[in-house]
């Protein structure tokens, strides 16, 4: 039955546009409506009885009066069929019309109480202020002026019927509006019924009109007005939504809608609207008790809105209350903190569950002798005082306080609120939150913040704390002296980049499990960076009891390492500083110690040393030397000098060796043993060699270019092993090469044997790297070092420089110049030519090319110079002065 309604709404349009174009008082016309109408009966009562109760009865009364309706049509049908006019007013068919009324008003109240399950204040008081209004207006406007109209022509029991008809329509529209503002569904069945009772009444009223005016007759065609009526409310009953029109629904609050306060104003506004447009006295008179109602209507219904409007904000008030108690109850049901509540004796009058899962046992009821059995010993008593005074506090105040909790002992911060003198509640409300484990993620992060992550021992800033804190104490005692401990391991650089960073901080970690075995109870060992430690001595009764804990530190890590399959020897250098009375603090006491532990390593590793005055000196003069160095090597304040190097058998000048000097606008020209060891430990050399090495390309890449026979001129950079170690030495190098179009071939670099110490595989992948760019690569010093002939072998060496050690003995005989001949046999082995360094004696180059000896330099052949000095000695081929010149020099001269 779903689109069974729609469906007979089309056909019962179409069938009154039919009627309408039939000849006016045929019999067809006359069948036509009579056949709609029967049709339209018979869909309500079989629609009706199909329904289910509750709506059954409703829809059968409503069928019933349609019916009746319809017996109404039949004898007026038949009466024109008999008479061959209409019949009179009143008539038979009126007693049918006027019964109809009651019974379709009947129908559509039996719905209203069927589902209203309550009374609907609100709805019947906007019912009879819309019926009401309406059934004014409709009678100034219309029934009024077609009375006093026909009051001439109609017999009195016409005008009754003229009235009695619309009247009831209007009461019918009434109760219909009265459906629509009651509670529940409104489906579409609702509004068919609306409009068939709207249609109905304007097809009585003007109906009313001319039977008043006598205008009615056979084969009246207005009769088609209620064929409409007749479609609308058979498909009312149709409409599957119909059966929900009865049923129960509660009476609720209901916010007026837009429409009904629209309603409602147009209702409100058409009865003095009525009342000005009536034409006469009785007019204006039934418009103005129409107004009267509607005023004594409009304060009940406002005062029902308002009762609706508190109704409404008290359950709104008591839902959020109820709310709000079982959010609470939920909180504190299932919150991992402890509420109780103490009445003014301390005895326990509510206790949340998590109290009672805390201590195994429900505690209302506990005096206070119970439950402070469980506070720690200490604690009983200050816990006592701070809830005797929190129970008169203005606001509520916190304590910390430990508490058997669950078997375990706990850390509580407590919170009590004074409500003694809330009558809800009549204690003292103490919540109880377990602090246990922040305050001991507290240590751990203030441990954290202190402590060397490595090796758990204090840091520096702690350590300088305590140590101030020790000075402190012996400077007001007076009675002894503290003593700072500067520790170095020695080596440690080589251990991690040969075993790896962890094999490095497992040392770091032995060490310092050392360092605390071998101290006092009260001393304090920190880790400062590293592998520089210190030991602070609290209390030291002189200098002597300082130096004894420090040789018993040095023997301690004296003790050999094993790493795996490894037994690695150690050795620590330490620094021992003594407070005096007036002396700095912690911070100068520990650069004292930090002075005297590099006069240590520089004397004998594995020992120690103790400060004196002149060592602040010699810390000062070398911070300030490593800050002019650096100064000196950013502005490009250095100079680079030339030392020959020539073909033995010739004399032939075929390059130069790169030596840098600083001239220092104090100390004159200094010579690199002055500089070139700090830069080593301070990193300078790193900016140094970059900068000796554009020099150098530069300088070589001019004399190639521009000297006549110095097209083959090679020049010689010596390069440190830090330097080698560096990832970005290719780099540096071919930037020098590109930059200055210095031929590679003509880039010699030397390096020490000791390049190897440290790893030697990568050692041997940076030197094929720098291999790789074209240049020679030479091992200066040879002999003098440690490496192995196999690594030798493996090295891409292009040149060997024998050390002045060897070239020394070269003239003196067969003993003394075995080793010289043994390292040129080498390099011929090797297939690689020699250089003799620190030639000096015309007898030393005699035996040397009887050797087979390729090339040398030395102050025989000439000393470091300067480029233009260089570069006319080379012009001139001409070689330098020989003994009685410049190389009558000391042997000691540094040769760099």
């Amino acid at each position: 039955m779903s689109g069974a309604w729609k469906g007979f709404l089309a056909g019962g349009a179409t069938s009154t546009a039919a009627y309408q174009a039939l000849p006016p008082g045929g019999a067809a016309r006359a069948a036509a409506y009579h056949v709609l109408v029967l049709a339209c009966v018979g869909v309500l009562v079989a629609a009706a009885a199909r329904r289910r109760p509750p709506a059954r009865r409703p829809w059968l009364v409503i069928a019933a009066g349609t019916a009746v309706f319809a017996a109404g049509d039949l004898v007026m049908l038949w009466t024109m069929l008999l008479t061959g006019e209409a019949p009179g007013h009143p008539g038979l068919a009126d007693a049918f019309y006027l019964t109809s009324s009651p019974m379709l008003i009947g129908g559509i109240v039996l719905l209203v109480r069927a589902r209203t399950a309550g009374r609907d204040r609100a709805g019947l008081l906007d019912s009879l202020v819309m019926g009401g209004a309406a059934a004014a207006t409709a009678w100034v406007v219309l029934i009024e002026p077609a009375t006093h109209e026909g009051q001439g022509s109609a017999s009195w029991a016409a005008q009754v019927l003229m009235v009695a008809y619309p009247a009831l329509d209007l009461v019918l529209l009434g109760a219909v509006l009265r459906l629509a503002m009651s509670p529940g569904a409104r489906p579409a069945a609702l509004w068919l019924l609306v409009g068939g009772c709207v249609l109905l009444l304007v097809a009585d009223l003007v109906h009313g009109v001319r039977v008043v005016s006598g205008a009615v007759g056979a084969g009246d065609p207005f009769a088609v007005a209620w064929m409409p009526f007749f479609v609308l409310l058979a498909a009312a009953a149709l409409e599957p939504g119909a059966a929900r029109l009865a049923e129960r629904s509660a009476v609720a609050p209901q916010r007026p809608t837009r429409a009904r306060l629209a309603t409602l104003g147009v209702a409100g506004l058409a009865l003095p609207a009525a009342a000005l447009l009536a034409h006469d006295t009785r007019a204006r008179a039934v418009a103005l008790a129409g107004v009267a109602v509607l005023s004594a209507l409009v304060p009940l219904r406002m005062a029902g809105l308002v009762r609706e409007l508190e109704r409404s904000l008290a359950q709104v008030a008591d839902l959020q209350r109820r709310r709000g108690e079982r959010r609470v109850r939920a909180l504190v049901q299932h919150a991992a903190d402890i509420i109780v509540v103490l009445d003014a004796g301390l005895r326990i009058t509510y206790a949340s569950p998590s109290a009672a899962r805390a201590l195994g046992d429900d505690p209302v009821g506990w005096p206070p002798e119970r439950w402070l059995e469980r506070a720690m010993p200490d604690d009983p008593g200050a816990l006592l005082a701070y809830l005797r005074a929190a129970a008169g506090a203005p606001a509520p105040t916190g304590f910390l306080c430990a508490f058997q909790v669950g078997g375990a002992t706990k850390r509580l911060e407590l919170l009590a609120t004074d409500l003694l003198g809330d009558p809800d509640v009549r204690g003292l409300v103490v919540n109880a939150r377990d602090v246990t484990e922040r305050e001991a993620l507290e240590r751990r992060l203030r441990h954290q913040a202190t402590h060397d992550g490595l090796t758990g021992l204090p840091d520096r800033a702690l350590f300088i704390a305590r140590a101030d804190a020790a000075i402190a104490r012996c400077r007001v005692r007076g009675d002894g002296h503290a003593a700072l401990l500067y520790i170095d391991l020695d080596g440690f650089k080589e251990v991690n980049d040969s075993l790896g960073h962890e094999a490095g901080d497992r040392l770091l970690r032995e060490i310092a499990a050392r360092l605390l075995g071998a101290l006092r109870g009260d001393d304090t060992a920190a880790r400062l960076g590293g592998d520089e430690f210190a030991v602070l001595l609290g209390r030291v009764a002189d200098l002597s009891e300082a130096e004894g804990v420090a040789r018993r530190i040095v023997a301690e890590l004296a003790r050999p390492w094993r790493e795996g399959d490894l037994e690695l020897p150690l050795s620590a250098s330490i620094g021992v500083a003594l407070c005096g009375p007036d002396g700095g603090d912690a911070t100068e006491l520990l650069a004292d110690a930090d002075a005297a532990m590099y006069v240590a390593k520089r004397r004998q590793r594995g020992g120690h040393e103790v400060f004196r005055e002149p060592m602040r000196q010699a810390i000062t003069d070398r911070l300030r030397v490593t800050t002019e160095l650096a100064r000196a090597v950013e502005r490009g304040r250095l100079a680079v000098q030339y030392q020959p190097l020539v073909r033995v058998a010739t004399g032939e000048v075929v390059g130069a060796e790169a030596l840098v000097r600083w001239p220092h606008p104090e100390r004159g020209l200094l010579g690199p043993a002055e500089f070139v060891p700090l830069a080593e430990e301070t990193g300078q050399i790193i900016p140094l060699g970059r900068w000796v090495l554009r020099e150098a390309c530069r300088q070589a890449a001019a004399w190639r270019a521009s000297l006549p026979g110095g097209a083959g001129l090679e020049v010689s950079v010596n390069v440190s092993a830090r330097q080698v170690q560096d990832p970005r030495m290719p780099g540096w190098v071919a930037e020098a090469l590109e930059e200055t179009g210095l031929d590679p071939a003509a880039l010699v670099l030397e390096l020490t044997e000791t390049v190897l110490l440290d790893d030697p595989d990568r050692a041997l992948e940076a030197l094929r790297r720098l291999k790789a760019l074209g240049v020679r690569l030479a091992i200066d010093d040879f002999g003098t070092g440690f490496s192995s002939l196999a690594y030798l072998a493996r090295m891409p060496v292009d040149v060997l420089k024998v050390d002045r050690l060897f070239v020394e003995g070269a003239d003196g005989g067969p003993d003394r110049s075995a080793l010289v001949r043994g390292i040129l046999d080498l390099a011929g082995s090797l297939g690689v030519p020699a250089v003799a360094e620190g030639v000096e004696r015309p007898s030393q180059l005699a035996a040397l090319d009887a050797f087979g000896c390729a090339y040398a330099q030395g102050y025989l052949v000439g000393r470091p110079m300067p480029p233009a000095r260089f570069a006319a000695l080379v012009a001139a081929r001409a070689r330098p002065d020989v003994p009685g010149g410049p190389a009558a020099a000391p042997a000691t001269a540094a040769r760099r």
